[in-house]
């Protein structure tokens, strides 16, 4: 493993690097601790904030992925990639509150950076699972008004994650596995709204890939 020394002399790589030697040997806490301290020296790397948060998901330490990623983004407002990250974190809480300031927080990387494939992904994907959970309560629902309004709901989440997704696939162009869950995604999405010529469109594009 390397030591601290040269990680010094070698950047941001090499504590990456060290933080891999230690997730190697099944030390995620010593992982976290040597990528915390390549953030104190390359606060803007986005790497290296990228891997905090995630391990921090890895530990199940939200609450301190949480503050962490606030700390970041107060430090330094105008990554975008840092408001992924904080949403990331978020969603994993698993509550409602949650997930709507994940949203929030995607929004906000999309402003900083409308290149970012995966925001929108993310993005997208939350309204898709949003309403898909809206119409599985819909079938089971057995009051007519209510029914009516969870399907209301479903096909509104639906009809705003189609252009969120449709811009993922378009911007995306390295990723091939995610291309294919976008284009999964919205051939669901276009059968259950009877978008048929969209469905067929995507349904070609999947397949081509």
């Amino acid at each position: 493993m390397p030591s601290k020394s040269a990680a010094d002399f070698g950047g941001p790589n090499t504590y990456l690097q060290m933080k891999m030697d230690y997730m190697h040997i099944g030390d995620t806490l010593g992982a976290l601790e040597i990528l915390k301290e390549a953030y104190i020296k390359y606060p803007d790397t986005v790497d290296i904030i990228a891997n905090v948060a995630n391990t921090y998901i890895e530990l199940k330490q939200l609450d301190e992925g949480l503050a962490f990623m606030e700390s970041v983004i107060e430090n330094n407002p105008n990554i975008a990639e840092s408001y992924y990250w904080k949403g990331r974190v978020l969603i994993n809480k698993e509550t409602v509150e949650g997930v709507d300031a994940a949203i929030e927080s995607y929004k906000k990387a999309g402003e900083l950076d409308p290149s970012i494939y995966y925001v929108w992904y993310d993005l997208g994907y939350i309204y898709y699972l949003q309403g898909a959970d809206f119409f599985d309560r819909s079938n089971e629902e057995t009051d007519e008004d209510m029914r009516a309004r969870l399907i209301e709901a479903a096909n509104e989440k639906y009809q705003a994650s189609i252009p969120i997704l449709e811009k993922a696939y378009e911007l995306n162009e390295d990723n091939r596995e995610v291309k294919y869950e976008t284009l999964d995604l919205l051939q669901r999405i276009y059968y259950k709204q009877e978008m048929n010529d969209q469905y067929e469109r995507v349904k070609e594009l999947k397949n081509n890939i």
